[in-house]
């Protein structure tokens, strides 16, 4: 509980100080509270999350089973030390503080066998590649925080048409290698405009199996309300190969019909093969984790 209580803590002052884009007057800066927060994250997967993992497990069996051939991910002793997965889809601190308001991820660059693994400086780039980047603070600005102390990216690429130049503060634009891409995201078109996969693979970005790449997905279709784009999108990077070589680890919301928070909406999907599709594909080593 004292765990909990001091993670608490840490997100709720992450979140007060994100939307700060000046030094405070108590002299506290995000970087503080993120280097506390990696310790504390690390401890608290250590000594609840596997155990709240094993007795999901037990007691909800899954019943949606991927289709074969199976996507193979290149971390699946790492997923083992992720934060839990919670069925109905919030992250650790979100029924306290809300969806938005809570981070608890442990990604990673936070992990000792990651590290020992791979060097972060020996991988030839380290980019974000954001898709749903319209909310630059309570979105691309918390990962690139996040990520600031133990794998600090050397690129951005920000995807949304809503995204202006001037909601990225001056300080980040200075810091960091943004690029906007102003279109709008399409599943399965494989045209390089449009199409994420196609666009990771494009020469115009050139990433490669040797870059370090995070992958945040949360696109909503203007004037469809019901739209849940994000079960297609992650269908077609998971089955291609080529595609999901590419990425090391993955942030994305995915909708299903959950009327206390969405309504009558997204029925095509529900609560439990939201939680069957993602820890499977943490077992078979994809880094994935729930966003927001």
């Amino acid at each position: 509980q004292d765990l909990h209580n001091t993670l608490s803590i840490l997100s709720l002052s992450w979140s007060i100080l994100n939307t700060a884009m000046h030094p405070n007057p108590l002299g506290i800066e995000v970087s503080h509270v993120v280097l506390e927060y990696e310790e504390r994250i690390n401890d608290y997967v250590t000594c609840v999350s596997t155990h709240q993992t094993q007795i999901l497990d037990a007691f909800i069996p899954i019943r949606y089973r991927l289709r074969t051939p199976l996507p193979a991910g290149k971390y699946a002793h790492e997923t083992l030390q992720f934060e839990h997965l919670h069925p109905d889809g919030n992250t650790l601190l979100a029924p306290q503080f809300g969806r938005h308001n809570a981070l608890s991820y442990r990604i990673l660059p936070f992990l000792a066998s990651f590290r020992e693994k791979y060097e972060i400086v020996s991988f030839r780039r380290r980019l974000l590649v954001d898709a749903g980047a319209a909310d630059f603070v309570e979105g691309s600005k918390k990962l690139l925080d996040m990520y600031q102390h133990s794998a600090r990216f050397t690129e951005a690429f920000l995807i949304d048409p809503r995204l202006v130049e001037a909601d990225i503060p001056l300080s980040y634009r200075l810091a960091y290698n943004i690029t906007r891409v102003t279109n709008f995201i399409r599943v399965g078109t494989r045209e390089e405009s449009s199409d994420l996969l196609s666009m990771l693979a494009s020469s115009t970005w050139a990433i490669h199996e040797e870059d370090f790449v995070v992958l945040k997905f949360d696109v909503d279709i203007p004037d469809i309300d019901s739209s849940s784009i994000e079960w297609g999108f992650l269908a077609d990077l998971v089955y291609s190969p080529q595609h999901l070589r590419l990425v090391d680890e993955i942030f994305i919301e995915m909708h299903f019909f959950y009327p206390q928070l969405w309504g009558s909406r997204f029925a095509e999907h529900t609560m439990w093969q939201h939680f069957d599709v993602l820890r499977q594909l943490r077992a078979l080593g994809v880094a994935i984790h729930v966003w927001p």
